[in-house]
């Protein structure tokens, strides 16, 4: 019994921002690039249908109320798909919204259509709803891009923060072009 409630956990997963928040990218870097475009279609949620998780290998750690996918993990939610090399997941089957925290690693991809986030890791916390992007993280909708060390997404403030670190922030933006393929 609790091996299904972990894997109906793990089914419900990845990503629950809350539904309507706007999110958008602080600054003047925002024509046709904000993080509304990407991360208000790249979360997973109940109302949105069946999510499908697929990868090489699934642990369960029930001492540690842990879920650790390995190996060619592909999440996918309707036309959102999530892949990396490994997704962990903390739980409290006790919570109503049983994950605690997520964190997929290992050439992470998340897209939806024309709309991607991409970089070596993206975290989940539900406690602080943030989700953070890091290790040469990368936003793309259409031409648009913007990049740095460090993207965070703050999911109940609706606002991202994209820091330079040691380097700089990057953006290359197509004014007018928020439809995709339009560059």
């Amino acid at each position: 019994m609790r091996l299904a409630v972990l894997l109906v956990i793990a089914a419900l997963a990845w990503l629950a921002p809350p539904s309507g928040a706007p999110a958008r990218a602080e600054g003047s870097a925002t024509s046709g690039l904000g993080a509304r475009g990407v991360f208000e279609g790249l979360g997973f949620d109940r109302e949105g249908g069946p999510v499908s998780i697929k990868a090489d290998s699934l642990e369960v750690d029930y001492l540690s109320d842990r879920l650790t996918y390995r190996g060619n993990v592909v999440v996918r939610q309707n036309d959102v798909v999530l892949k990396s090399d490994r997704l962990d997941l903390v739980y409290k089957v006790e919570d109503r919204d049983p994950i605690v925290k997520a964190e997929a690693s290992g050439r992470v991809s998340i897209q939806k259509g024309a709309t991607k986030a991409v970089g070596g890791r993206a975290v989940y916390e539900r406690r602080t709803k943030t989700i953070v992007l890091s290790e040469d993280p990368m936003l793309q909708q259409g031409p648009n891009r913007i990049g740095g060390e460090k993207i965070k997404v703050y999911l109940a403030e609706g606002r991202s923060v994209v820091e330079g670190g040691r380097g700089r922030v990057r953006a290359v933006l197509y004014p007018g072009s928020e439809k995709a393929g339009e560059r």
